[in-house]
């Protein structure tokens, strides 16, 4: 297929940094999801392959401004990195380094001899993405990158278009060329090559010395100090911050003021326009927020804001190009644009890995220690991870990741409202994680503190047994000593006493233990279940639907651990309320139910229980009168389970529980507004010798009928915590669809018959 334009490469990296920015207005509200970023990139995906020239890569076979400079090998290079990252991302078999749609255009990078800065760069980060241990092409691809882009630098720092232009300006570099080199090296070094050990120090003084006055950048140095762009102060902070994952190695315990970088920040936030379509400009706000784990930009959610943009800009076929009051947007073939964009809603959407939480006090005295975990943790789990920053201010934004890190070497002094948010967190499902910065006991003693005013119980942290599941999830540990807080079903908070951040800021690799442990945790807090996106929220949002029934639920008081999840049900609630069904909540103790305003009864718990006579007489008068009871054994809980056993045999001598059948309308999806269940699915998690959770595709449920009618429901599987959307291990039951959807459908028949 011939390309409709030449591949200005250049210009999109140079001259669209000068060009105006249009404001961002109210651009996405809420209305961007996942699901609308997935049918995106994948109709750039399609865009991008139905592009493809005769021989499989995307050359447009010319060249921008021939008499200056070549760009050979640029567009095919940047359009593959794009749709591999899409590949990651997506975990799509079509763009991935094994396709056979991609391999001619991987054999073309492999086999490039780049002579261009940007060529160089974007080759490295494709090869930096395949194995080279058993491909003599790729490791002497990879030595031919680096010995470019290490070679064309300037004895100061920085870059230009060739080693040929070099050599005929010595004294030009530029801060695109420059950006690109280093997001090249930057690529190749996160792949384990080796670079000169002085390359980081010396480019991250040319940055700092080139920063102009007002605390930005601008593309040509000296020749326009003062005319700060807003792509070039991105290109710049990214390019700072990625360097300094290298060279910011110390594991002080204060945190260091950075002059520089805050007043790069500073200007970054005032020119801050999401709603811009200079794409390079969106790509290089994505570096910034991927190396710093900020998710915020001048108080906006980057990556929100500009997916929104480029959602809205996404033309029919899938591709984008600029609006035509931009000069060069009849000059740069549309792939360009569309790589962009696509690596922007790849490279943003993969799982969130953490959330490191900022408060008043040192709790980012390690700025690489999140950063080096994020990054080893996706390497071992073979998917890019990304992790973020979140403040006390917005703690709605803690869910999108399944932990929250705490680290510190000082009391925190969170305050009671706060204290109310870290339990409202671990309440939906999370998990805190918090490490101790240093050797001082005062941060450990600060953390158990908090911890025991996050349940009712006043339950405090524990020392984890040895053979806690946290520590043989995926490897095991050895000699490393963790506290937790349980609330019966699953750790709510864990606390590492020892210094894992100086590991991990220092990248000590030989200190596996030390990145092993919280890679365990994650996989204990997402159960080993799919990795979530980022948008993937388990928050849920109100809805404004109409209601158009009312059903009252109690939660029935049994004692201490009847409740150890007191979000699930209001979670559901809201859930509810998507298929129009207002879910009201009430909490009475057994001889307070009311078949006046309780279509149905919810049992669960810890541990054993027994009622008395009086407490039995009102569970019975309450079923007698038409009243359903439904029980759950939450996470399997053995005890638990014979203890309901046990109540309904007194209450029912001559009623044994019963399986209900496969066919019975709690599953036939017969009653109205509720959902077929042919089939259910179950947590990975199986407890060892327990006949009752072997494995079936089949939804299990026991029961008692009256006249006809169910009045006792039983689960042994757990169907609670599916409620709060988790996959927490440990967990015996229904998969939180699963749960949600045998809940619906229990609710419509109580409120039904």
């Amino acid at each position: 297929m011939k390309m409709k334009n030449s591949f200005a490469f250049m210009a999109c990296c140079a001259a669209l940094t000068m060009a105006p920015l249009a404001r961002a207005g109210d651009i996405f509200g809420g209305s961007v999801t996942d699901e609308k970023i997935t049918a995106s990139m994948k109709k750039a995906a399609d865009y991008l392959l139905s592009q493809r020239t005769a021989d499989g890569t995307w050359q447009s076979g010319t060249e921008f401004i021939p008499h200056v400079h070549t760009l050979h090998g640029s567009e095919t290079a940047l359009v593959l990195y794009a749709l591999l990252n899409a590949g990651d991302s997506q975990e799509n078999p079509r763009l991935t380094i094994r396709s056979k749609e991609l391999a001619p255009a991987i054999r073309f990078v492999v086999d490039l001899k780049a002579d261009s800065t940007y060529a160089a760069s974007l080759q490295a980060s494709v090869l930096a993405k395949l194995p080279r241990d058993k491909d003599p092409a790729v490791k002497a691809a990879i030595d031919r990158c680096r010995n470019y882009l290490v070679n064309s630098t300037r004895k100061a720092g920085g870059h230009y278009y060739s080693l040929k232009q070099a050599a005929e300006k010595p004294t030009h570099f530029d801060h695109s060329n420059s950006n690109y080199a280093v997001m090249g090296l930057v690529a190749l070094a996160e792949a384990g090559i080796e670079l000169p050990a002085a390359y980081w120090p010396m480019y991250e003084n040319f940055w700092r010395t080139n920063q102009n006055k007002d605390g930005g950048w601008g593309y040509a140095p000296k020749r326009d100090r003062d005319l700060s762009t807003p792509t070039m102060t991105a290109a710049a902070i990214a390019s700072i911050c990625q360097i300094r994952h290298f060279t910011d190695i110390g594991i002080g315990t204060e945190m260091k003021q950075d002059k520089g970088l805050d007043s790069a920040w500073a200007l970054l936030s005032r020119q801050y326009d999401p709603g811009s379509q200079n794409l390079y400009y969106l790509y290089s706000l994505e570096r910034v927020g991927l190396a710093t784990g900020r998710k915020y930009i001048n108080t906006q959610n980057w990556y929100k804001e500009g997916a929104a943009m480029i959602l809205k800009t996404q033309r029919d076929d899938g591709s984008w190009q600029l609006n035509k009051e931009h000069f060069y947007a009849t000059n740069i073939n549309p792939n360009v644009y569309t790589a962009y964009s696509l690596l922007f809603l790849a490279r943003g959407r993969n799982p969130v890995l953490l959330n490191k939480l900022q408060y008043n006090g040192p709790w980012h005295a390690r700025t690489q220690d999140a950063n080096n975990l994020a990054a080893w943790v996706g390497k071992k789990l073979e998917r890019p991870i990304n992790w973020q920053i979140v403040t006390l201010g917005a703690d709605e934004d803690w869910s999108d990741a399944p932990l929250l890190l705490i680290t510190g070497s000082k009391d925190p002094n969170f305050s009671d409202e706060q204290v109310d948010k870290l339990r409202a967190f671990v309440q939906a499902g999370g998990l805190i994680f918090s490490s101790t910065d240093g050797a001082g006991p005062e941060f450990t003693a600060a953390m158990k503190k908090y911890a025991a005013r996050i349940l009712p119980e006043k339950t405090e942290l524990r020392d984890l047994p040895a053979d806690h599941a946290i520590f043989s999830m995926w490897a095991k540990p050895a000699n490393v000593k963790l506290l937790g807080l349980s609330n019966g079903i699953r750790e709510l908070w864990v606390h590492a006493p020892i210094d894992l951040g100086a590991t991990w800021q220092r990248k000590t690799l030989t200190n596996k233990d030390h990145f092993e442990l919280p890679t365990n945790l994650y996989l204990y807090a997402t159960g080993k279940a799919r990795l979530a996106p980022r948008l993937a929220t388990l928050t849920v949002k109100n809805t404004n639907e109409p209601i158009n029934r009312h059903i009252g639920m109690a939660r029935v008081k049994l004692g201490d651990g009847s409740d150890p999840e007191p979000a699930a049900w209001p979670r559901m609630s809201k859930l509810a309320a998507r298929f129009n069904t207002g879910l009201h909540i009430h909490t009475p103790t057994p001889t307070e139910l009311d078949n006046g305003r309780m279509h149905f009864a919810h049992m669960t718990g810890t541990a054993a229980f027994v009622l008395d006579d009086t407490q039995r007489a009102g569970v019975k008068k309450y079923l007698d009168n038409g009243g359903l009871l439904f029980a759950d054994a939450i996470g399997g809980n053995e005890p638990f389970a014979k203890a309901f056993t046990a109540l309904v045999t007194q209450l029912y001598p001559d009623a044994p529980l019963q399986p209900v059948p496969a066919d019975d309308a709690l599953f036939a999806g017969t009653i109205k507004e509720s959902v077929a269940m042919p089939t259910a699915s179950y947590r990975r998690f199986m407890p060892v010798g327990r006949n009752e959770f072997l494995p079936t595709d089949k939804p299990r449920l026991q029961g008692i009928k009256n006249d006809g009618r169910w009045i006792v429901l039983f689960a042994a599987d757990d169907v609670t915590s599916g409620l709060l959307g988790t996959n927490t291990w440990g967990i015996a039951g229904y998969t939180p669809e699963s749960a949600q959807t045998l809940v619906r459908n229990i609710m419509m028949y109580a409120y039904t018959k």
